[in-house]
């Protein structure tokens, strides 16, 4: 008797660590939120790591809420408002902003949220068809891939 219920906590022990076999969660707004740290850029298929550590620190720094993310830029932030679409596979994300100029701007992208590593690589374009369709840059495709880690 003991034996068997031993084997039996055992099993749903496992069952519940492996979540049944179910993916893990695509992510929402809700687990996005909060304070990110820029780790690595990659621009042109080239990872630009001198260019992240000679950045300060506030630069790289991104604050998400419910629907914006802020990026510093200067000395004013840059706000964009966000949307996600997580039944796409990769998940999708929307942002749109306005530059310095005053000119409303849009960069379309795919999202993956690992743990506390959120991974982004978005176009900015007029047009959703430019979308990225991996997690990869290169020389022919104007993209940026961002790997952010919660602060």
């Amino acid at each position: 008797m003991r034996r068997t219920l031993g084997t039996g906590l055992v099993v749903a022990l496992l069952v519940l660590a492996t979540g049944c076999g179910k993916k893990a969660d695509p992510p929402r707004s809700e687990s996005l939120e909060g304070t990110w740290l820029l780790v690595q850029l990659e621009a042109g298929g080239a990872v630009q790591d001198k260019y992240v550590s000679a950045m300060p620190e506030g630069e790289k720094t991104i604050k998400i809420t419910a629907n914006q993310l802020t990026f510093p830029g200067g000395n004013k932030d840059a706000p964009l408002s966000y949307t996600l679409d997580s039944s796409k596979s990769p998940n999708e994300i929307d942002m749109n902003g306005t530059n310095p100029n005053g000119q409303s701007e849009k960069m379309y992208g795919v999202c993956k949220l690992e743990g506390d590593k959120l991974t982004i690589c978005a176009a900015k374009s007029e047009n959703p068809a430019d979308r990225p369709k991996e997690f990869k840059t290169s020389a022919t495709v104007q993209a940026l891939l961002m790997v952010f880690e919660k602060k």
